[in-house]
């Protein structure tokens, strides 16, 4: 598993280049799991979506293309905190 975190503000698409893995969404109320196995299909993940990647193949190489710079400050990184804020915002 690689990455479980969701963000304040930053908003961003995933590509799969090569190879296959499950991406694991969660907003608060509905739960997915999405297979990308192709690189012409993309997942967009928005603010505030709890997410993490998992069941890589052992070629991925992943995309990320995010709508701001790094920042630390917008992450969130503990699922109890991911909760607590959804429901205040």
């Amino acid at each position: 598993m690689r990455g479980p975190h969701a963000h304040r503000r930053t908003e961003q698409i995933f590509i799969n280049i090569r190879g296959k893995a499950t991406y694991f969404l969660d907003n608060g109320i509905e739960k997915k799991n999405l297979i990308l196995d192709k690189p012409n299909n993309g997942i967009y993940i928005g603010p505030k979506v709890w997410h993490y990647i998992k069941e890589f193949s052992s070629d991925i190489i992943i995309l990320v293309v995010a709508s701001t710079p790094y920042n630390e400050a917008d992450y969130i990184r503990n699922y109890d905190d991911f909760m607590k804020y959804i429901q205040h915002v």
